[in-house]
């Protein structure tokens, strides 16, 4: 997931990119911290987490 985006994605491509993971009911997020982020990857997953929370899901 986080591979899938890049620094150079501009705002409206990574909100695109980050409204899929937030279209099914249950996302099952496996493997966080096997390999390291960097700290840019780092913020988008909190990003999609924290949105995840703002639509009464959590996980």
């Amino acid at each position: 997931m986080i591979e899938c985006s890049t620094i150079r994605d501009g705002e409206e491509q990574l909100s695109a990119k980050l409204n899929h993971y937030l279209k099914p009911k249950v996302l099952i997020v496996d493997e966080v911290g096997y390999l390291p982020l960097e700290a840019w990857g780092a913020r988008q997953f909190f990003r999609l987490v924290s949105q995840c929370y703002g639509r009464d899901r959590s996980f």
